[in-house]
């Protein structure tokens, strides 16, 4: 091999560890912890959200929640992941499938609704 092939190959695994360690992952999220400030959890992550959207519940109209919208990103997939708060507060986090999961319905009506208004 050639010193200058040699070097190539060590830079692209350099930039892509480099891109991979920028983006939103699972270590992230796991640092999360419930009652966090939106600014707390974005000085997380280690990119922000690509989305920010604010809802009310069709139920609830003095309620107004937040979500930061993640591109998770794990391995070479991508996924949505959202961190919703209430009252500046984090109250949830997760994909929109562990919303649904969650044996509250309030829960469940505030995960769809956060999904709503990301489209």
């Amino acid at each position: 091999m050639t010193k200058i092939f040699r070097i190539w190959i060590v830079l692209g695994i350099a930039s892509t560890l480099i891109v991979s360690c920028s983006s939103f992952n699972v270590a992230d999220a796991n640092k999360f912890q419930k009652g966090m400030s939106p600014e707390q959890v974005e000085g997380i992550a280690s990119n922000g959200p690509k989305k920010t959207v604010t809802f009310k519940l069709p139920a609830e109209s003095t309620s107004t929640f937040t979500a930061l919208v993640f591109d998770l990103s794990i391995g070479s997939a991508s996924a949505d992941y959202f961190a919703v708060f209430e009252n500046n507060k984090l109250l949830y986090w997760g994909h929109p499938y562990e919303f649904n999961r969650y044996p509250d319905s309030r829960m469940n009506a505030i995960g769809k609704a956060a999904v709503e208004a990301a489209d």
